[in-house]
């Protein structure tokens, strides 16, 4: 029984072994996040864009506030209030260090746990509204929040000025929202339904390339909801969502700034010249599908950043990414070898060139980092053979395929999916955010910073682990008890 909120009236042993997981997980967090030693990703420069906006830096010795590091982080930032709107990119994420902030004069310096905190304390709120609205799916995705969330390598992000811990948040609440959507047999509630608008709002406005797959997974839902219970407001709030999710990242940061046309400008080089051009077998045909000029042949290659005062063929910042669905017809190698590419680039499943902790205390920091690292699944994952890792991941990739199919016979079932059928939804969910991730990674920047910009593959990762162990638990359950 529920109440017209979605809270449960009736708990069970799985409701209280869920709780104690959450206690558990939430202590971990706070032991890994907020007390030294410290880890956490050193600045690629990408702090810049979010210390813009708020005027709170990095602080290390002899290294410009300005200037990225990637051999060590620091744990400490400088308020100095210099806010730089012309570099700042708007972001729901940059409410974490402006809260940090708002207790801090110009001049003082800061620990980042008093920006990592905000941070854990906005998961933490948002996993326990999960799980009052979840039903029979509270202990299954408190298991899928345990192993994301003790994984060191999305940890690390709460001690950072990157975007990417929004990303991750508003994903795993997203695409958790989603699998009760799918599988429940009763009507959402008003407190699943707000928890999951917001969570997909979040996910909209907290990095550009993952806007879309915000967009999408609300049109999505607003299917699942219409086929399910025939609830037409709801179906059109997801799909109205949805249409305004396509234009929030672009109004809060306009293509017409000069931070935004660099930015394109420099994605688009790295993606047709970096990534995409080079895997054609016919590179001048393909550049000519793409109207580019013969003369950017020779820049075939080339990166943003590979040539030093020379920036390869400046006609590309005119070249829509649609055009690259008639070059993947007629040179399919033009999707398969980058797709190929990203997926082992993604691995291992953080970012390895960046620094994670600080020279000062780098012995016990160490024995700290290699604890949890032995305690995450993406190492575990990461260390698996080339060859494995990509089979694995396409087995899983095409298993969420099929689990969509086996699905949308159930959407018009107001009983929802059967026990049996439930790690579905986790499997097509988790299967959907790996592929999006790869895809608007490698067509997104091309082979740049692939582990970071990639973020969410493993993520998706993790759902699609956490659905094959479901799915041989309720398998090995059944047989027993068949015996």
């Amino acid at each position: 029984m529920r109440s017209t909120f979605g809270l449960p009236l009736l708990w069970s042993r799985a409701d209280s072994a869920a709780l104690l997981i959450f206690g558990l997980v939430v202590a971990y967090m706070a032991w890994q996040v907020l007390l030294l030693p410290f880890i956490g990703y050193a600045n690629s420069y990408d702090f810049l864009r979010q210390s813009s906006c708020t005027g709170l830096w990095q602080l290390i010795d002899g290294v410009d506030k300005t200037h990225g590091n990637y051999l060590f982080p620091s744990r400490f930032l400088q308020f100095d209030g210099d806010v730089r709107s012309d570099v700042c990119m708007r972001s729901v994420d940059n409410v974490f260090p402006w809260l940090a902030t708002l207790f801090h004069e110009p001049g003082e310096i800061l620990s980042f746990w008093q920006v990592a905190i905000w941070k854990l304390g906005f998961l933490c709120i948002g996993t326990l509204l999960l799980l009052m609205y979840a039903g029979r799916l509270r202990l299954p995705l408190c298991v899928i929040f345990a192993v994301l969330f003790t994984d060191w390598a999305y940890l690390a992000y709460a001690n950072t000025l990157y975007m990417e811990f929004s990303v991750v948040v508003a994903t795993f609440l997203a695409l958790s929202t989603g699998v009760c959507l799918l599988v429940s047999g009763e009507r959402p509630g008003l407190g699943l339904l707000g928890l999951s608008v917001f969570a997909l709002v979040w996910l909209g406005m907290s990095k550009q390339q993952y806007a879309p797959m915000a967009v999408v997974l609300s049109w999505l839902f607003a299917l699942v909801v219409w086929l399910r219970w025939r609830i037409g407001r709801v179906a059109l709030l997801y799909a109205a969502l949805g249409g305004g999710l396509l234009f929030a990242f672009s109004l809060m940061n306009p293509s017409s700034t000069e931070l935004m046309r660099t930015i394109d400008q420099a994605n688009k080089t790295n993606t047709f010249f970096g990534a995409v051009l080079p895997a054609a077998a016919d590179k001048p045909a393909a550049l000519r599908l793409l109207g580019l000029p013969d003369e950017c042949l020779a820049d075939i290659g080339s990166s943003w950043l590979s040539k030093e005062g020379h920036r390869p063929c400046p006609a590309v910042a005119q070249v829509s990414r649609m055009k690259l669905l008639a070059l993947f017809v007629s040179q399919p190698r033009t999707l398969l070898v980058p797709m190929y590419r990203i997926t082992l680039g993604a691995k291992p499943l953080y970012p390895d060139y960046l620094g994670v902790i600080e020279p000062g205390d780098a012995e016990e920091a160490q024995g700290k980092l290699e604890l949890v690292r032995t305690m995450s699944l993406s190492t575990w994952l990461s260390g698996l053979p080339p060859r494995l890792y990509v089979g694995l991941t396409c087995l899983g990739l095409l298993g969420g395929g099929l689990a969509f199919l086996i699905l949308l016979r159930s959407f018009r079932g107001r009983d929802g999916i059967s026990a049996g059928n439930a790690p579905l939804a986790v499997l097509f969910l988790g299967a959907f955010a790996s592929l999006y991730a790869l895809f608007s990674s490698v067509f997104g920047d091309g082979y740049i910073e692939m582990s970071k910009h990639a973020v969410i593959f493993g993520v998706g990762l993790t759902f699609q682990v956490v659905a094959a162990a479901w799915w041989f638990w309720l398998m090995a359950r059944g047989w027993a008890r068949r015996v």
